[in-house]
C-alpha cells in the first residue's frame, strides 16, 4: 500500500493543485475499499471458527457432563462380554418335565460378563461389538417415546468390553466361578443391565443376562423365527385388577420360567472342566462366539449357581424356584421385587433358597409391594439372608439408563 501510495503521489506532483488535490481524493477512496475487502476477507476466512467454536465448546460439555460407564472396583476389573444365542439341547439329551415340546427349539439369547486374561482378544473372527444393538437401541428410543436418534446418539457412543479369553480362577481352576443367572424387569432387554453385571463379575463370577422373549421387554428377537418380538399391549377391556393383572402376565411369567429353565440346564449340563471336552465337540467350528461359550463355561461352577433379578424378573424367579428349579439353585438375588403378578399362595409359599432383597428408596414408598415383600418373607422359613433400601433411589436404579443423560437431565425425567 505504501508502494502504491509513493508512486501515484510522484506521477501527480507535475499536476496542478487542483488535480492533485482530486487524486487525493480518489486515492484515499481507493484505500478505503481495499481496507473494507481484507477486513470482508478476515470476516469470511474466521466465520468456519468462529461458528466452530461453539459448537465444539457444548459438544466438549456435553461430554463432560455425560456420565460414564465406571471401571468396577472389585478384583477382577479386567473382563469380557460375549452376545450369544445357546443352541438347542444335544440330541437324546433329557428335558425337564412340561418343557420336552420345546427340546428343539434353540435357547434364549443371552450376554456373559466375566473374568477375562489381560489385554487378550478371544478371536479376530468377531464383528465389532457395541454397547447396545443398534435395533435394540432404536426400539428402546421408540418404547420410551423418543425418535430413533435419540437412543443412538445417548445409547450407542458407549464402549463396552470385547470378547476376550476367560480367566482361570485364582486356585488354580480347581473350582470353577460361580455362576449369576440375572432376568430383567418390564421394558428391558440383553444390555439394560450391563453395568451391574460387570460389578458382579468384578468380585469373581459369570454373569449370565437372559433375555426373555415373551414380549414383555422393549426388544427380544424370536429363537426360531428370526422376528423382533415387539412388547404386548394389554388386551381390550383390561382394566388393571388384581386378578387382571395375573391372568395377563400368566403366559409371560410361564415363558420366562421356561426359557430360566433351558439357561439353568445347559450350564448344569456344559459347565465346568469335565464338560470342556464334550461342549468343544458340540460348539459349531465355524462359529467364533459358540466356541468362546464353550471356554467360558468350561471355568464355571454349575454348582454354585445364583439367580438374580430386578422387577418383573423377580416375579419369574420365584416361579421357576418354586416349580422344581431350587434343586439346582444356590440363592436368589432380588432387586425391587414386584410380585403383584404372583398369586398369594405362590407368595405366602415363601423362597425355597436363601436370598436377598434389594429395594430403591421409591420401591420402599409402595405400601403394597412392601406388604407383598413382607409376606414373602414371612414364608421363607428364615430363608432371608438380609434386606436393604438405599433411599434417594428410583425403581430404574440398577439399570444402565442411568449412564444415557447427564443427572440434572434424569432427576426430571421419571
Amino acid at each position: 500500500g505504501e508502494a502504491l501510495t509513493i508512486s501515484v503521489a510522484r506521477a501527480h506532483w507535475q499536476h496542478e493543485p487542483k488535480d492533485m488535490a482530486h487524486d487525493l481524493v480518489a486515492l484515499s477512496s481507493l484505500g478505503g475499499r481495499s481496507a473494507k475487502r481484507r477486513g470482508c476477507r478476515a470476516i469470511i476466512l474466521a466465520l468456519p471458527l468462529l461458528l466452530t467454536c461453539p459448537i465444539l465448546a457444548v459438544a466438549l460439555g456435553i461430554r463432560l457432563m455425560y456420565p460414564q460407564h465406571p471401571q468396577p472396583l472389585a478384583e477382577y476389573s479386567l473382563q469380557g462380554c460375549l452376545r450369544v444365542r445357546l443352541p438347542p439341547p444335544p440330541t437324546g439329551s433329557v428335558v425337564a418335565k412340561g418343557h420336552r415340546r420345546f427340546a428343539d427349539r434353540p435357547g434364549p439369547m443371552v450376554q456373559l460378563i466375566y473374568p477375562a486374561v489381560a489385554a487378550t482378544e478371544a478371536s479376530a473372527d468377531f464383528e465389532p461389538q457395541h454397547y447396545f444393538r443398534p435395533p435394540a437401541a432404536d426400539a428402546l428410543a421408540e418404547h420410551l417415546g423418543f425418535p430413533r436418534w435419540f437412543g443412538r446418539l445417548t445409547i450407542l457412543r458407549q464402549a463396552i468390553d470385547p470378547p476376550r479369553m476367560p480367566a482361570y480362577p485364582p486356585d488354580g481352576g480347581t473350582e470353577g466361578w460361580p455362576v449369576v443367572v440375572f432376568s430383567s424387569g418390564l421394558s428391558g432387554c440383553l444390555e439394560m443391565y450391563t453395568q451391574l453385571g460387570r460389578e458382579i463379575a468384578s468380585l469373581g463370577a459369570i454373569v449370565v443376562a437372559v433375555e426373555h422373549e415373551d414380549g414383555s421387554g422393549a426388544y427380544a428377537v424370536d429363537a426360531c423365527t428370526g422376528e423382533i418380538v415387539r412388547p404386548k399391549r394389554p388386551p381390550q377391556g383390561y382394566k388393571g385388577s388384581r386378578q387382571e393383572l395375573i391372568k395377563w402376565r400368566r403366559p409371560f411369567l410361564k415363558q420366562r420360567v421356561r426359557e430360566l429353565q433351558q439357561v439353568v440346564d445347559y450350564i448344569g449340563r456344559f459347565g465346568g472342566r469335565l464338560a470342556e471336552k464334550q461342549m468343544s465337540a458340540s460348539a459349531p467350528e465355524k462359529d467364533p462366539r459358540q466356541a468362546l461359550l464353550s471356554e467360558v463355561l468350561a471355568r464355571a461352577d454349575p454348582s454354585r449357581l445364583v439367580l438374580a433379578g430386578h422387577s418383573f424378573g423377580t416375579a419369574g424367579i420365584i416361579l421357576a424356584l418354586r416349580q422344581g428349579l431350587g434343586r439346582s439353585i444356590r440363592g436368589a438375588l432380588l432387586y425391587d421385587p414386584w410380585l403383584a403378578p404372583v398369586p398369594d399362595s405362590t407368595i405366602r409359599s415363601g423362597v425355597p433358597v436363601p436370598y436377598a432383597v434389594f429395594m430403591s428408596g421409591e420401591w420402599a414408598g409402595y405400601k403394597h409391594e412392601v406388604d407383598r415383600i413382607l409376606s414373602l418373607c414371612q414364608g421363607s422359613s428364615g430363608r432371608e439372608l438380609f434386606a436393604a433400601c438405599v433411599t434417594g433411589t428410583r425403581h430404574q436404579w440398577i439399570s444402565d439408563a442411568v449412564f444415557w443423560l447427564p443427572q440434572c437431565v434424569l432427576r426430571r425425567w421419571r
